[in-house]
This record gives structure tokens, sequence and C-alpha cells, in this order.
């Protein structure tokens, strides 16, 4: 039987992939849509390996692409905002 860590993590998948599906587009691309990364390791990562399309904007910020990453190389500054909504869905519903 799965923990409740397994469970949290398939949900979250879950819950990215059903994200995910809300750019898909008739031709099975994603549309595209840049957010603000700041997670120093992914912003090396998207140097070295061009994980998904990014730009550097003139303040320095970096935008990337993250719909078109799977669930385990979105960055962590994401992940873990995604983890704390997460959390919340989850108490609403295990209230109910």
């Amino acid at each position: 039987m799965a923990n409740s860590d397994e469970l949290f993590t398939k949900l979250q998948r879950k819950l990215f992939d059903d994200w995910r599906d809300t750019h898909l587009q008739p031709d099975g691309s994603y549309k595209s849509k840049l957010y603000k990364i700041t997670d120093e390791d992914f912003i090396k990562r998207l140097e070295n390996e061009k994980l998904c399309e990014y730009q550097i904007q003139e303040d320095g910020t970096v935008k990337a692409d993250i719909v078109k990453l799977q669930y385990e190389d979105q960055p962590k500054d994401i992940s873990e905002k995604n983890k704390d909504v997460d959390k919340l869905l989850l108490e609403l519903c295990l209230k109910r």
C-alpha cells in the first residue's frame, strides 16, 4: 500500500498534467506560456540542457515555458508554490 507522501505526489502529478492539458491545442502541441523562474539550478539546466523555451528579460528575470515540461522537470520555485496549493486543495476536499 502506498504511503501518504506517495499518494500526495500522485495527486500533484495528476493536477500538473490536468493543468498542462488546459494548454493543449487541437494539433497536439501546447500553447506557450512563460512563467517567472527563480530556481538557479533550473536556470542552469535551461542553459545546458535546453529543457524548454525561455527568455531572459532586460532586468535579468528569467521566464520559461514550463507548460511543455514533465512534472519531474518543473523548477523548484514553481513546484513549491504548486505544492502549497495542492495541500490546500487536499485539505478542503478532506473536510467535506
